[in-house]
């Protein structure tokens, strides 16, 4: 039996992980609740059709936002833990992924007139534009990395309760449904701004320190990073844009909402990844066998808890597409029933990803995102080509399992796999 005192020093060496995922699931469950709530009533005001091009410019917006983020979201949580005792380093990390995000969203914004001359309608892409802008000044990865999170979470809280008091008060009409997005983007916009403001400050991180030196280094670095987020972003969103090009709203509305129901898991799972991160690393800095214990024991729990959620999305998918859209429909209830056990595969996949990350298997990463972006494509146009709409929501769980089975290959190859006792072949002693 493990002593009170035992069981304390446990619980205390073990609070600012709980601290973390609280506060970093929180804000996922969070965003996911109020847009899920917002969802169904922004579809009876603007219709299923309008949902899908309202869908379609917040995919395309992300798509800019990850491009914007470039992979500063994870390496600078890493960076930030390393760094947090060193105002002097600090300061330089944080300034250097700033001015790059600003860079790159310099770039983006410069690209969007390619979409009009390519006839794409900017009617709904342009109010969506905050949700690119926010990314630069968006500071989860510092106080993820300093693992004090209550106050972005007030922050981001505020600014979800205001855009969808705004979405409730303005989006009157089928018209409106373009400014769905900017509502979602701007209050974001304005807050991560504040934080970012209140952030310098605090930690004495007022005196502008970048290095283009430093810059160019962590653009080089997280390029395999960031090309395995966007990625991850366009595998989701290929097959979303493919359906667009079908000119069929009923069918593009009712992916759309499958589409949400995965991201509503992704964004728990998230949450989950970024409180585990620093605890990995240290793990692994300490002695790789512990985390490797660590990962196997967490991956049990998570098997656990989402094979009850899948059991749960197939068997309640006719009353979820009956609150999410206000009615019954079929193909939104066979879409959802497809989709149910892809959060438990992605689940199985969180901690391989980890495991790579806390390695700086960047090029790893980078190698698997793009066989799974091929992987994409081609799965994509074989059922847009081949397939029958009822069968379009098996596209998310063949991409979760490519992925699974594509992580677990390379990790397996690089000898990081339990053997019999738990003992990882390689471990560093």
């Amino acid at each position: 039996m493990i002593g009170s005192n035992k069981k304390i020093q446990i619980l205390k060496s073990n609070l600012p992980f709980l601290s973390n995922f609280f506060n970093l699931g929180f804000i996922q469950v969070s965003n996911a609740a109020i847009q899920i709530i917002l969802f169904p009533l922004i579809i009876h005001v603007v219709g299923l059709g309008n949902f899908g091009l309202v869908m379609v410019a917040n995919s395309l917006a992300s798509i800019g936002a990850l491009i914007v983020n470039y992979g500063t979201g994870l390496s600078g949580i890493k960076d930030v833990t390393v760094h947090k005792n060193n105002p002097s380093e600090l300061s330089t990390t944080v300034y250097n992924i700033f001015f790059t995000r600003i860079i790159l969203a310099i770039l983006c914004l410069l690209a969007v007139p390619l979409l009009y001359f390519a006839h794409y309608d900017l009617l709904f892409l342009l109010p969506a534009l905050p949700i690119l802008l926010s990314e630069i000044v968006n500071p989860l990865f510092f106080f993820t990395g300093i693992e004090k999170l209550l106050l972005y979470n007030l922050a981001n809280l505020l600014a979800k309760l205001m855009a969808a008091a705004c979405i409730l008060l303005t989006i009157k009409t089928q018209a409106n449904a373009p400014w769905v997005n900017f509502y979602l983007g701007i209050f974001n916009l304005f807050f991560y701004l504040v934080l970012a403001v209140y952030t310098l400050k605090k930690y004495q991180l007022g005196k502008i320190i970048f290095k283009l030196t430093e810059i160019y280094a962590l653009l080089k670095n997280n390029f395999y990073l960031a090309g395995n987020n966007f990625s991850v972003q366009l595998q989701q969103s290929f097959f979303l844009f493919a359906i667009a090009t079908t000119h069929n709203p009923l069918l593009l509305g009712a992916y759309s909402l499958c589409d949400k129901v995965v991201w509503s898991f992704r964004l728990l799972l998230t949450a989950f990844s970024g409180a585990v991160f620093p605890k990995a690393v240290r793990l692994y800095q300490e002695d790789a066998t512990q985390w490797y214990r660590y990962k196997k024991n967490t991956n049990q729990w998570l098997a656990i808890f989402f094979l009850l959620v899948g059991i749960g999305l197939f068997v309640l998918s006719p009353f979820i597409t009956k609150i999410l859209t206000g009615g019954d429909n079929a193909l939104s209830t066979s879409f959802i029933r497809s989709i149910s056990f892809v959060p438990f595969v992605s689940s199985m996949n969180l901690l391989n990803v980890l495991d790579l990350l806390i390695k700086n298997s960047y090029q790893t990463i980078f190698k698997i995102a793009m066989l799974l972006l091929a992987i994409s494509i081609c799965t994509s146009l074989l059922l847009i080509t081949f397939g029958a709409p009822a069968y379009f929501g098996s596209y998310p769980l063949i991409i979760e399992i490519s992925s699974f089975s594509l992580y677990f290959y390379f990790i397996k190859k690089s000898g990081g796999i339990f053997l019999r006792g738990g003992i990882k072949k390689g471990a560093k002693k």
